[in-house]
């Protein structure tokens, strides 16, 4: 699997678990339907109070998970953006250098030429 296609899925089960906490703080009555519980789940009113504020920090610690994948996210295209950039100041660098070599060879032949006609004249003299 790709990068994207693994980013892709964590975002989606995390957004899935955003959308599944806040499901349980509306549809919680509903659940204990669903298992036959009749009336108040708790004994105590302070339970409802704990559950409630429980809710509330399993969301807090969604959204903190969901945040730490997004800056895990912006953390890894800031490094490819970075090699990226890397990547072509090497291949700039190359083609200055091959442009050097290339001119200091024809710069090479021209007074190669010159020194065998001045030595082509001084044997000829």
């Amino acid at each position: 699997m790709n990068d994207m296609t693994v980013t892709n899925i964590k975002k989606t089960v995390l957004d899935g678990k955003v959308k599944n906490v806040k499901d349980l703080a509306t549809s919680l009555p509903q659940i204990h339907k669903q298992y036959g519980v009749e009336g108040p789940t708790h004994s105590h009113p302070n339970q409802y109070i704990i559950e409630k504020k429980l809710l509330k920090y399993e969301l807090a610690r969604v959204n903190l998970e969901k945040d730490a994948h997004n800056g895990d996210v912006e953390e890894v295209n800031m490094l490819k953006s970075m090699q990226q950039t890397k990547r072509q100041e090497a291949m700039r660098v190359m083609k200055e250098n091959k442009s050097f070599n290339k001119e200091w060879d024809n710069e090479g032949k021209a007074n190669w030429k010159v020194n065998r006609e001045t030595r082509a004249k001084e044997i000829a003299r």
